[in-house]
């Protein structure tokens, strides 16, 4: 383990801790195995703590040096001739850091980054590494088919764009140019690059320059930064910082002896977590599914006044794409309001229409709905909260969360009722409540089906078993949040 941390710091002494010593005697890699198959290993590194840090200590710092970027890229003039003569590549720094590192890789040990790029994980993202069939097969019930679907689409015409251009050109890659290589070398930036200043900007002469003149401008370049990819999520943890021409974590909370050091990979859903990284951790706050509703045209009578109403609100006016989180108390501040909204008005009634148009003032009477749905539905769900949990154990409620409460049903309840308004808040919240029931219901029953399938597939050798657990993972999360959406009868 120190000798492969110390190679990929490629020279001993590049290797900082940041507090005194070097960078390979305050942590070490441990590789992971798993499991076997479709006829290979994956290996999986995380990062431990080889000495105690306490919170606020500088656990490493990675000089730019080591960092493969879209900086170093055009330093190798081959590549910078391809990236300036190609209108796609030129346009997509995620791009030029994929072709990079292939390229790098194809150096093999001719490459400075090679024992860096030599341990890398061989692992594909799901999307990359299925085919269209499967993808639709087992995420036909997820909200995020639509998103594989376009991420493979777009790799695969990258893939045949590339292949035809790169034959003509000096570059190592092109010799093993094929698909996986470029699905891998996408997986390896898309789930670990991050994104540092560029180095121009560490100069306050504004005469000064250090990059070509026709290089594309940019105040920031996409990177992979050695050690710092070793990292596991977790949630809680570390975030790094770039300063001084150093990538530096920092400890949020003390570290013990051999704990592992994670850093938070940032606000995603499972989807997000799924197609861009590659897993689905177990807890996923900030956790959504995309959700479509769209005018009926065809049957709905009232589908010209509605039109109108979306439009005088600056809503989408036939069909909107939404998302939908957990129907919790925890999640009322992060719905989507735009939903809220654009359901208030699908069930809207021919005489509320008229009297919303009539009013003075038609955006404030869909405000004053708006508040009563999206408050009173939180508050109905947190009432039903506490009543399965009291039927369990006895429960002390939290008097910020009653505050809370209170301060929600005073903005709600404090308002005069304006005549039909009052009714028309109470019906539009039952159908909306009965509409997402009823939707959620489906899409349930639909992931329950994929579920059972896929289970089923546990023994099947031919089959990813990692992409199979990690796809089954994705699917029980969105089962989470419809299932929240489910009326209680």
């Amino acid at each position: 383990s120190d000798k492969e941390l110390e190679v990929v710091c490629n020279v001993k002494d590049d290797g900082k801790s940041g507090e005194g010593g070097r960078l390979f005697d305050k942590v070490g890699i441990k590789l992971q195995m798993g499991t076997r198959a479709m006829n290979h290993y994956t290996d999986e590194y995380s990062l431990l703590a080889k000495v105690p840090f306490k919170k606020g200590d500088k656990v490493f710092e990675i000089d730019r040096r080591l960092m493969l970027t879209t900086e170093t890229a055009l330093k190798d003039s081959d590549l910078y001739d391809f990236v300036r003569k190609d209108s796609i590549a030129s346009g997509m720094q995620n791009v030029v850091l994929v072709l990079h590192l292939l390229n790098e890789y194809s150096k093999r040990e001719q490459s400075q980054w090679w024992p860096y790029l030599s341990i890398l994980p061989s692992k594909i993202l799901p999307v990359l590494y299925m085919n269209k069939e499967q993808i639709t097969n087992y995420l036909i019930a997820s909200a995020h088919l639509h998103t594989a679907l376009k991420m493979l689409r777009a790799i695969t015409r990258q893939y045949a764009y590339f292949y035809k251009r790169l034959q003509s050109t000096k570059l190592p890659l092109r010799h093993n140019f094929t698909f996986l290589f470029y699905a891998w070398g996408v997986s390896m930036v898309c789930s670990r690059q991050n994104e540092i200043p560029h180095s121009r900007h560490r100069y306050s002469n504004k005469n000064h320059h250090d990059h070509k003149d026709d290089e594309p401008c940019s105040s920031s370049v996409h990177a992979l930064i050695p050690v710092l990819d070793m990292c596991n999520h977790n949630r809680y943890s570390n975030q790094a910082t770039f300063e001084n021409d150093t990538s530096c974590l920092l400890a949020a909370s003390d570290l013990l002896h051999n704990e592992e050091i994670t850093i938070n990979y940032g606000c995603r859903s499972s989807g997000d977590f799924y197609i861009h990284n590659g897993f689905v951790p177990d807890d996923v706050p900030f956790d959504m599914v995309g959700f479509t509703i769209a005018l009926n045209q065809k049957q709905d009578p009232l589908f010209e006044q509605k039109a109108k109403i979306l439009k005088t609100l600056n809503m989408p006016m036939t069909f909107g794409e939404f998302t939908l989180r957990s129907n919790d108390y925890e999640n009322r501040h992060r719905r989507d309001p735009h939903l809220t909204m654009f359901l208030i008005v699908n069930f809207l009634q021919e005489n509320e229409i008229n009297y919303m148009l009539a009013s003075e003032n038609p955006v404030a009477v869909a405000d004053e709905i708006y508040d009563y749905v999206q408050y009173e539905s939180c508050n109905l769900s947190k009432r039903n909260q506490d009543e399965t949990i009291q039927e369990e154990t006895t429960v002390n409620h939290d008097n910020v969360a009653k505050s809370e409460i209170a301060a929600a049903n005073g903005a709600v309840n404090g308002r005069e009722d304006r005549g039909p308004v009052d009714e028309m808040k109470k019906r539009i919240l039952g159908c909306i409540r009965e509409y997402l029931s009823r939707r959620a219901s489906i899409s349930i029953a639909l992931l329950d089906r994929t579920l059972k399938s896929l289970e089923e597939r546990s023994k099947d050798s031919e089959f990813d078993e990692e992409i199979r657990l990690s796809t089954m993972k994705l699917l029980q999360h969105e089962r989470k949040i419809y299932e929240s959406h489910v009326l209680k009868l």
